[in-house]
C-alpha cells in the first residue's frame, strides 16, 4: 500500500494477526518504505531491483525512533540513487571483496608469525593454555601488538 508517510501514520500502523511484518511504502519516495514487526520494531527501508538484477534488493535505513520521515527520505533518495547506477552491481560486488578490518589484522599476523618459530607462533596468538587467556592480536602503527583477554571475556 502506498501513502504518504508521516509520524502519526507510522504510530498507528498495525500489524494483523497472524503476520510478521506489515510494510507501507511512501507516495512522495518511491521504493522508501516503513516496515513495522509484530514486536513492535519500526524501521525505514528501501526496496528496489538494481538495474541489471532479477531480484529486488532490500536496504535498511534506520529505526524510525532514530529518523524523522524528512530524514529517512533524504537517505531513500542516495540510496535509490546508488541502486538506479548501472555500476551498483559491480560495486557491490567489489565491496564485498575487500577484507574487513578484523580479517586484513589476522591475515597480517598470519604473515608476520609466518617466519617465526611453532612454538612462539602458538606464544603470541590464539589461545595460551598456560595462562589460561586469550592472545587478541591487533594492529598499532604499522605494528603488531598483542593483548591478553581474560578467558570468557
Amino acid at each position: 500500500m502506498r501513502k504518504k508517510l508521516t509520524a502519526s501514520i507510522i504510530t498507528k500502523l498495525q500489524v494483523p494477526e497472524g503476520r510478521r511484518y506489515v510494510k507501507l511504502f511512501d507516495s512522495e519516495v518511491p521504493g522508501l518504505a516503513v516496515r513495522k514487526m509484530a514486536s513492535g520494531v519500526t524501521t525505514f527501508i528501501v526496496e528496489r531491483r538494481p538495474r541489471g538484477s532479477s531480484v529486488a534488493k532490500q536496504i535498511t535505513i534506520g529505526r524510525a525512533a532514530h529518523y524523522t520521515v524528512e530524514q529517512a527520505r533524504t537517505e531513500g533518495r542516495k540510496l535509490l540513487a546508488e541502486l538506479s547506477s548501472n555500476d551498483y552491481l559491480a560495486i557491490s560486488s567489489l565491496k564485498s571483496s575487500i577484507p574487513t578490518f578484523a580479517e586484513a589484522v589476522e591475515s597480517y599476523a598470519n604473515l608476520e608469525l609466518s617466519g617465526k618459530k611453532q612454538s612462539y607462533a602458538a606464544d603470541t596468538s590464539g589461545f595460551n593454555a598456560n595462562t589460561g587467556c586469550a592472545v587478541k592480536t591487533a594492529l598499532y602503527n604499522g605494528r603488531v601488538i598483542s593483548r591478553l583477554v581474560m578467558s570468557g571475556s
